[in-house]
């Protein structure tokens, strides 16, 4: 990989590392304030019912309160949706539990879950305009060996906390139940 290739790749990892965090706060931004007109709505179909008490309750009025409220939370449920996409998840087709998205297998219930086609991810070209002595740092590149040696010693040892899967040796988080490559149940 060359050193354009590099910084083009560093570019794309940053600019959608952004992308992802201001969507992100954007529908949790919107998640919370759909919350509180949620409660103010409430707070209003409360006094409707306390006028109730008194014999002026407008039931079509509520009705249309209760319709906003519902609009609201199916709102949220959506919202909800997007963030474990953006969080690069999806939900189990049988148990609704946040799956990666890359797992075969639910590791709740088990239940084979078909991975989604991968979509063509959107590639951003950056143009660096480089002095000569930067030119003649970048060519100054490590042996392709010693590099892999350092990134290996780097890499710190497995946390031991993982359950491993007895058939197809998959590592799985601590809580999972089913492996969520093969299915197979993993033990406690």
């Amino acid at each position: 990989m060359s050193i354009m290739d590099k910084i083009t790749s560093g570019a794309n990892s940053i600019s959608n590392s952004v992308r992802k965090t201001g969507e992100t706060a954007k529908i949790n931004n919107e998640i919370t304030q759909n919350k509180r007109e949620a409660d103010k709505l409430y707070m209003k179909l409360g006094m409707l019912l306390k006028e109730a008490k008194n014999g002026s309750f407008g039931i079509d009025e509520a009705d249309e309160i209760s319709a906003k409220i519902d609009a609201l939370f199916e709102r949220n449920a959506d919202l909800e949706k997007e963030l474990v996409a953006i969080r690069g998840n999806r939900f189990c087709v049988n148990c609704n539990a946040e799956i990666s998205a890359d797992s075969l297998f639910c590791p709740e219930c088990g239940t084979r879950n078909e991975i989604p086609k991968p979509t063509e991810p959107k590639v951003v070209r950056v143009n660096v305009v480089k002095s000569a002595e930067e030119t003649a740092a970048a060519e100054e590149v490590k042996p392709v060996e010693e590099t892999a040696q350092q990134e290996e010693q780097a890499q710190p040892a497995p946390e031991p906390t993982e359950k491993v899967c007895p058939s197809c040796g998959s590592k799985e988080a601590p809580e999972a139940v089913f492996c969520s490559e093969c299915g197979t149940r993993l033990s406690d």
